[in-house]
């Protein structure tokens, strides 16, 4: 390893750090602190969205010296939709979001293409946000989130560790090259054994393994994802808010669709306890 890699995951690793006893403090604080913190992250990556979508690839730094009225209106309605979210409103901060998204597309400039995936930050901030704040709200609220997290985490820290140690095929080449194959299977055992290491809190080992192995493919696709719209706006990084990691978006791409798909499953299985049972 080069030193210039190895000083790059010296600040990834001191990052994630500080942010996983972060996330996970204000998960086992609950109420406000926890509130705060989803608050937070919905105000960074709505700052984020716009600048990624609008900017880029040579041209002007979106927030100077004169912002377009649809990135001050698409962060002036994403935190009004999250508001609702706050509240415990979550069909509205849903709808509010997808209202939003038309709102801002058609208010931007641009190709089509451009706008749509402009608009389409808002639901894709707004979702997540009220998915997390429902599953913090629940009996078992703050364990069904540490769960989350630490399945995400070991996602991430299989798949980069296989995918630089085995590498071999690439996964997606066209959207993310650094991706292998490796790093997939990597990322989602691990995300699986992660799950299962919370076996004392409840008697089906091999349910809580399957549901981590399915947030693992969700927090896979969620990365490719945000890949996909960096490639499409020709950038790197969402932003250089988090050293070594980039911007909100580049850290939390694969918990925004994860969250969501615990929530729904939760939903769906009409029992808010349906991951300790």
């Amino acid at each position: 390893m080069s030193e210039r890699s190895y000083t790059n995951f010296l600040l990834r690793l001191v990052s994630a750090l500080v942010l996983a006893g972060l996330a996970l403090g204000a998960v086992h604080a609950g109420g406000l602190w926890f509130l705060a913190l989803v608050g937070l992250g919905v105000v960074l990556m709505a700052v984020e969205w716009p600048s990624l979508c609008l900017s880029g690839a040579g041209r002007v730094p979106l927030w100077r010296p004169r912002p377009p009225f649809a990135a001050l209106l698409f962060v002036a309605l994403v935190i009004g939709a999250f508001v609702f979210a706050a509240m415990g409103r979550y069909c509205a901060a849903v709808f509010a979001a997808v209202l939003g998204a038309v709102v801002v597309a058609a208010s931007a400039r641009g190709g089509a293409v451009d706008r749509i995936v402009l608009g389409a930050g808002m639901p894709y901030i707004v979702v997540p946000a009220a998915a997390l704040m429902w599953l913090s709200g629940l009996p078992s609220g703050a364990w069904v989130l540490t769960w989350l997290f630490a399945v995400v985490w070991a996602t991430d820290i299989g798949g980069y560790a296989v995918g630089k140690s085995v590498g071999g095929a690439k996964l997606a080449p066209a959207i993310s090259p650094g991706k292998t194959w490796a790093g997939f299977f990597g990322g989602t055992v691990l995300a699986a054994l992660a799950a299962a290491a919370f076996a004392p809190l409840t008697q089906d080992v091999l349910r809580l393994a399957l549901l981590g192995a399915g947030v693992s493919l969700a927090s896979q696709a969620g990365d490719l994802l945000e890949s996909a719209v960096k490639r499409h706006f020709e950038v790197k990084d969402s932003g250089c808010i988090i050293p070594g990691h980039g911007g909100v978006f580049d850290r939390l791409d694969g918990l925004l669709v994860a969250a969501v798909l615990v929530a729904t499953v939760l939903v769906v299985a009409g029992d808010k306890d349906f991951l300790w049972r």
